[in-house]
């Protein structure tokens, strides 16, 4: 916290310092404040520490940044893995590895043992799996890393998937389930999943009572044994260390991974819907109803992905938005809006617009909603698109002013099989943004006449007011 306060600092004396036009005239004895609009600063710059990088025979790439300001060192795992790969009769199975990889220890390191361990030396390891990458985590003091090490790498080749902690996995994802419909938003982003992706689709499945019943401790051994293998893997270390010394120590360690083989991230198309459409989800519990409209997204590797962040700025990035300024501010339909046309590297991305608003003015939200996607494709200012370029550069000073950060972002380009050098690239892009850029983005990729539209609430009222334009199919809660 200190540290961030003194970055804060920094930053907010810089930006008083660092303005190249003069104040105005004095006036009673003092300067008047210039306008703002016209103060004029250096570009924003992101200096990256050095990376250094290796890899063993085994497969396994190594990342390193060295960090001295405090005496610690934070180590990643990346794991080439996930849900993706899990049958669907089986869904949950990763969720379940990854927390039993932790919870459950291993036979020289069992749980009470291994939580004791790292309780005297203030020290923390996670293990987990996503959707699209497992990962493993050990954060320790510099002077103990030597001695946690071997016993991170011990839980990592050796976890012993005790029975008695699947089946606590078991019920706390069996509870989540019990529970995912009291919210709103829940119930809306499951729905939407299944719509744009596809009822049956690989993106869009979610863990049953029927398919966590099914996962056995055979199970996670096998998508354990094929995960944790060193073509899969990639490890990062940051924080206080000796550079010769750690090396030797990662050599020593994790040459004992076989090296397996590689796991492909070969995953399957998505097409687009056709046509607008409209459904309602029943939930008689409340008193507003819960919107998201939209349709298929696109993946990162775009050409326009630049173009893309400027255009969701201006669209719902905050509260100078369109979607903000028309829809809370002026219409006062909504506490908040949101949305933004989204991205993944191995698969696409969703593009919806969301808000919650009270059920009688369902319809007046949405036509205000499809309004500004209209809106946007028929134009953006200049002053509009400098603004959206400042807020996103101005996000970057606190999403990487950590090596941590910086060291992770590294590692999912090396992940996806992007350059290293990806982010420094993206910054160029999106300083060349401009706004026929935007405008033209917004008339390819956005579809206001094909959206697909879903309500939350209460049906009968939600039915009467959507019905007016088009068919509305209700759906069961998923």
């Amino acid at each position: 916290m200190f540290r961030l306060m003194l970055k804060i600092t920094a930053i907010g004396c810089l930006a008083l310092a660092g303005p190249t036009t003069a104040a105005g005239p004095a006036i009673g004895g003092q300067n008047r404040a210039p306008d703002y609009k016209k103060l004029s600063f250096e570009p924003i710059s992101w200096p990256e520490p050095h990376v250094d990088t290796f890899t063993l025979d085994n497969g396994i790439s190594f990342f390193l940044i060295k960090e001295d300001e405090l005496p610690l060192i934070q180590m990643r795992v990346m794991v080439r893995s996930g849900g993706f790969r899990v049958p669907e009769d089986k869904t949950g199975l990763a969720e379940i590895t990854g927390e039993v990889m932790r919870s459950g220890g291993t036979r020289e390191y069992p749980p009470r043992k291994l939580n004791e361990i790292l309780a005297n030396r203030a020290a923390e390891m996670e293990t987990a799996f996503g959707f699209i990458s497992g990962s493993a985590e050990l954060s320790v003091l510099s002077s103990d890393f030597q001695e946690l090490l071997p016993v991170f790498v011990e839980l990592l080749r050796h976890p012993a998937f005790p029975e008695d902690k699947i089946e606590l996995a078991r019920q706390r994802l069996q509870t989540r389930i019990a529970r995912r419909n009291n919210e709103q938003s829940s119930i809306a982003m499951r729905t939407y999943k299944r719509l744009i992706y596809g009822p049956n689709s690989l993106y869009a499945r979610e863990p049953e009572y029927e398919t966590v019943k099914n996962i056995g401790r055979k199970d996670l051994e096998r998508f354990h044994r094929r995960a944790y293998q060193g073509a899969n893997l990639l490890v990062g270390v940051a924080g206080n260390f000796d550079e010769k010394t750690i090396r030797s120590e990662l050599e020593k360690s994790f040459s004992a991974f076989p090296a397996g083989e590689r796991i492909e991230m070969d995953l399957p198309d998505v097409k687009n819907s056709d046509g607008p459409s409209l459904y309602v989800v029943r939930k008689s519990d409340v008193n507003q109803s819960y919107i998201l409209m939209g349709h298929l997204g696109g993946k990162r590797q775009n050409p326009d992905y630049a173009a893309w962040q400027v255009m969701n700025k201006i669209l719902a990035g905050g509260f100078s938005s369109r979607l903000f300024e028309i829809i809370r501010t002026e219409m006062g339909l909504a506490y908040s809006v949101f949305g933004g046309y989204g991205s993944h590297y191995f698969y696409p991305g969703l593009f919806y617009a969301g808000l919650s608003t009270k059920t009688a003015a369902t319809a007046k939200a949405v036509r205000a909603v499809k309004n500004e996607l209209d809106r946007l494709q028929q134009g953006v200012s200049s002053e509009e698109v400098e603004e959206a370029k400042n807020r996103f550069f101005n996000s970057l000073v606190f999403r990487y002013d950590q090596a941590e950060e910086i060291l992770s972002r590294r590692m999912i380009y090396a992940y996806r099989g992007m350059p290293a050098d990806s982010f420094q690239e993206l910054v160029k892009e999106i300083r060349q943004v401009e706004a026929q850029d935007v405008v033209r983005a917004a008339r390819e990729y956005i579809s206001p006449d094909a959206l697909t539209i879903l309500a939350v609430g209460e049906k009968e009222k939600l039915v009467d007011q959507l019905e007016k334009m088009g068919k509305v199919e209700v759906l069961p809660q998923p």
